[in-house]
């Protein structure tokens, strides 16, 4: 075999319980299943190839921004609910190097103080410092 022949050689099926009365054909048939469905995402998001699909891509690629926005507001929101949870006296100093970005953060979204300590979960004098 070179190197750049696929190995084909079929590897034993894991051993998986099965609920009462399944073959093990059953279980063959999940995992194909599986496989085809991963297979049919892939292929749907890699799918727009050429020119007169740019509007396509594009708006796959929308699409797939937007859900990435989505996840990383809501890891946000878990973080800052547990950060809400301590008193303020026992939260965490930030560092100079957050601080200094903190502020320019607040200087590219034009955000006043108040806003700005609404986000970051300290108070408006500590903004003001």
């Amino acid at each position: 075999m070179t190197d750049f022949e696929p190995n084909l050689e079929l590897k034993p099926l894991p051993k998986i319980p099965l609920p009462q009365g399944w073959c093990d054909l059953t279980l063959i048939a999940l995992l194909q299943v599986i496989t085809l469905a991963r297979l049919a995402i892939l292929n749907a998001r890699n799918w727009p190839d050429g020119s007169e699909c740019d509007g396509l891509r594009l708006r796959a690629d929308n699409d797939r921004l937007k859900t990435e926005v989505a996840l990383l507001e809501r890891e946000l929101a878990i973080k800052d609910a547990r950060f809400n949870r301590l008193a303020p006296k026992k939260r965490p100093e930030y560092l100079p190097t957050e601080r200094l970005e903190i502020l320019l953060i607040k200087t590219m979204r034009g955000l006043n103080n108040s806003q700005l300590a609404r986000r970051f979960q300290v108070t408006v004098q500590t903004i003001r410092r």
